[in-house]
């Protein structure tokens, strides 16, 4: 789940990450346009998914996706990820479906965003300490890489230096943009309506009052 990430790169290499450790979808809120700058072609193996509000977002996890939200913050209240990851596995042989929530990358999560969430893990750091934190992407990867172990998914298959990348699917869904079923009927209709407005000459009718842009529809209020 990301929500205010706003550095093109991170998304693109959060991409590339998620697909590594067998995330099934990335759940984008607010601007329904995303950045894939640096994802090295993974983008063709994600699933997208738009919420217009980060509790919709939530609802939808939670109801529709049987989601746990996991927070990932270095909060008094966080758990350390090695303990986490043992509860997991104690969850053998169905653990349970959950969603990892990264915050902005100056200030992490927000008090709104924890108190959305139904429990926070960090990190922990070991020795003299030099670092306050770490990158998203970077933090996105060690803790999806410890619930891949927990969750015991099927290690890809390797050759050589390289893990073995599967054939690209066909894409269903516009690059750069991410959109649910409910935005998805909105924009067909949007189309539709045009098309006959076209047909019948009627180009000119609204000139003055021309229909909202997607990133108008689309953008968080």
């Amino acid at each position: 789940l990301l929500h205010n990430v706003s550095k093109k790169h991170n998304v693109g290499t959060l991409t590339r990450i998620a697909t590594a450790f067998n995330v099934t979808t990335i759940v984008l809120t607010g601007n329904a346009h995303y950045n894939v700058f640096g994802c090295q072609g993974a983008s063709a193996y994600a699933k997208f998914v738009h919420k217009r509000t980060l509790e919709d977002a939530v609802r939808w996890l939670k109801e529709d996706c049987a989601c746990e939200i996991v927070g990932v913050e270095i909060d008094e209240s966080a758990v350390p990820l090695p303990d986490a990851r043992h509860a997991w596995c104690g969850e053998q042989p169905n653990v349970r479906s959950r969603a990892f929530f990264m915050g902005n990358e100056g200030h992490g999560l927000s008090e709104r965003e924890i108190s959305l969430c139904d429990k926070l893990v960090y990190i922990p750091q070991y020795g003299v300490g030099s670092t306050a934190s770490l990158n998203v992407a970077v933090a996105a990867g060690v803790v999806l890489s410890a619930f891949a172990e927990a969750a015991a998914f099927a290690q890809c298959n390797k050759q050589g230096a390289k893990f073995d990348v599967a054939e690209r699917p066909r894409r269903t869904q516009t690059r750069g943009f991410a959109e649910d079923d409910e935005e998805r009927e909105m924009r067909i209709q949007a189309r539709r309506l045009a098309r006959e407005k076209a047909a019948h000459g009627d180009d000119d009718d609204d000139i003055d009052n021309p229909p909202p842009s997607l990133d108008t529809l689309f953008s968080e209020s």
